[in-house]
């Protein structure tokens, strides 16, 4: 299982100080000349920008997006389709109209589609994305029921010829343990720059829990962290790390299960 680490832009320089090296970007924010700093050590994962775009009420160009991974396309490890949110036939028409260019972009499925795009998905692609899914991660029962249907369609591919799913926004250990994602992105690991929250990966309960920063002070105080204290950049460091070692757990728990995936 292979964890990204989205909204990475500004604290690059922590991940690779911990070893991380899976990153998810933006179009939509991801400057060009930004580009040009991308290391060869660095797995860049290219979103398009769809979903934040589509909140802001700004529109993205496919023909500017198409031009752009022309240029750059070598610099990321996958780049997305460029998702209309709420229309899956202008999201499906998008795929063709950038395959027809040459580019290969994963494709999405959003949450509400037909049955038919993720049949059409899962059988003709090998790695394909689930997207829409972080205004549900407050409303569990739906997540959870939306998650039990897609992967029941979704599973006799991945038994059959291995394919791969990418969450959208899928951080929760509890949902990594349960579907088998061949990878996930989000941006929790920024908690404690955002809100101090200091994770401990649980590796016997198989959950990251939050051992409470804020309201165990005295705790860390005694224990000589005071580098958590005082700064925020130790913070993100410590939970990129539990991070890191959830992906590490997640990939043998899956192993474990018999579902291996091709690299």
């Amino acid at each position: 299982m292979k964890y990204y680490f989205a909204g990475s832009k500004p604290s690059r320089s922590i991940l690779e100080e911990v070893g991380a090296k899976r990153i998810l970007v933006s179009y939509l924010d991801f400057q060009k000349d930004e580009v040009e700093t991308l290391k060869p050590t660095e797995e860049v994962f290219l979103d398009s920008g769809a979903f934040g775009a589509w909140s802001k009420g700004k529109v993205i160009d496919i023909q500017e997006y198409i031009e752009y991974l022309k240029k750059h396309k070598d610099k990321f490890r996958i780049y997305a389709n460029l998702d209309v949110i709420g229309d899956p036939e202008k999201t499906l028409e998008n795929q063709k109209i950038m395959e027809k260019t040459g580019l290969n972009p994963l494709p999405t499925v959003h949450y509400g589609a037909d049955d038919k795009y993720l049949i059409h998905y899962g059988s003709k692609y090998p790695y394909i994305a689930l997207g829409g899914l972080v205004p549900l991660t407050k409303e569990r029962p739906i997540l959870r029921n939306w998650l039990n249907h897609c992967f029941k369609i979704l599973t006799p591919y991945i038994k059959k010829k291995g394919l791969k799913i990418h969450g959208f926004g899928m951080g929760s250990s509890d949902v990594l343990s349960k579907y088998p994602f061949y990878s996930a992105d989000s941006t929790s690991w920024l908690a404690g720059a955002k809100y101090g929250t200091c994770y401990k990966w649980d590796a016997q309960k198989f959950k990251l829990r939050d051992i409470g920063f804020f309201k165990e002070k005295k705790t860390y105080m005694r224990g000589g962290n005071l580098k958590l204290l005082d700064h925020y950049r130790e913070r993100l460091k410590s939970d990129a790390k539990q991070f890191l070692l959830m992906e590490a757990d997640l990939t043998k728990l899956w192993e474990a299960r018999g579902i291996v995936w091709p690299d």
